[in-house]
């Protein structure tokens, strides 16, 4: 996969790297995306993100010189498919993205990349954009009876905390009255970022999992959390997964939030208040495809290769 996909179709259409880490890929989505790229006659290799370095030279184009395995790149793709997720957005990988992104085609930049990593910065891009997502409070620990008064006062109880940077559902609490709050304020570490946020009670154990790739949505699902997960609705947590039709109100929700965070494609999770309207709970810049097309049915990986040739287009236009 790695080293030779680029001699394995004699006149591709096009090339593509999907970026990847080596510590928390998902291994069916790369298969997938390979496997579809190929049959689609599109040269596809698959790059470790970790990797490649980069100098600064002036001689060089941007100023910059990138190596991938200590070696110089001596050919550049049409296209870099980014599959990083909130994990992986530390300062090496996003100033590779940076490089990249003055030398070619890159979905999805950096910034909406790191802005999606963080569910704080989500739900005040979200809220500057006028798509609706809950109530959000930063927990500011250091000033914590303030903090827990604003909370108290603006979201209630039972009320959601989350680390403000996690994936799968890890860190994610339900707390249901302020002595709980305080007690747990007390035990934060105060080198994290943690959120309060509004619960929805109506959809306690469950959301809707939304792809959208270039502002279109691909399918829906939804997503129910294991008996004794708690509020928690993902599949890594032992949950199911199930087809759901998509409506023009979930549609314009789901591409709100991935135009709201600037990215070419997201997983986005959606939240049902009860009255027939949705709010966005977290969006992943980086979300998995195994249990999404073997509930919907749809090629996500399809849809992914067909908005590289879309934006490969558009660049040479």
């Amino acid at each position: 996969y790695d080293k030779e996909a680029f001699e394995l179709l004699e006149k591709p259409l096009f090339k593509i790297w999907l970026m990847y880490d080596q510590a928390t890929a998902h291994t069916y989505t790369l298969k997938r995306m390979m496997e579809t790229a190929l049959r689609c006659n599109v040269a596809i290799r698959i790059v470790n993100v970790d990797a490649f370095l980069f100098y600064c030279d002036n001689s060089a184009e941007n100023g910059v010189k990138l190596t991938y395995d200590n070696k110089p790149i001596e050919q550049l793709p049409d296209v870099v498919l980014c599959r990083l997720g909130a994990m992986r957005c530390n300062a090496h990988s996003m100033r590779v993205l940076r490089v990249l992104q003055k030398l070619t085609v890159v979905l999805n930049h950096d910034a909406p990349i790191q802005t999606a990593a963080n569910k704080l910065e989500t739900a005040f891009a979200l809220a500057a954009n006028g798509v609706e997502t809950p109530k959000t409070i930063p927990l500011n620990v250091t000033n914590a009876a303030a903090t827990r008064k604003l909370v108290t006062d603006a979201l209630g109880y039972p009320v959601v905390i989350k680390t403000a940077i996690g994936s799968q559902g890890d860190g994610v609490m339900l707390i249901d009255n302020e002595a709980r709050l305080a007690e747990l304020c007390g035990l934060l570490d105060k080198q994290r970022q943690f959120l309060a946020q509004e619960f929805i009670a109506a959809s306690a154990g469950s959301d809707v999992r939304v792809w959208v790739v270039g502002n279109k949505c691909v399918a829906a699902m939804r997503r129910k959390g294991a008996e004794g997960a708690g509020i928690r609705a993902n599949i890594h947590q032992g949950g199911s997964a199930t087809n759901v039709e998509l409506t023009d109100a979930l549609c314009k929700v789901a591409i709100g939030a991935a135009q709201a965070l600037g990215l070419d494609m997201a997983g986005v999770d959606l939240l049902e208040r009860g009255d027939g309207r949705f709010c966005v709970c977290e969006v992943n810049a980086a979300a998995g495809i195994e249990a999404f097309e073997h509930a919907t049915g749809k090629d996500v990986a399809l849809s992914l290769i067909e908005l590289c040739a879309r934006k490969f287009n558009e660049s040479k236009n």
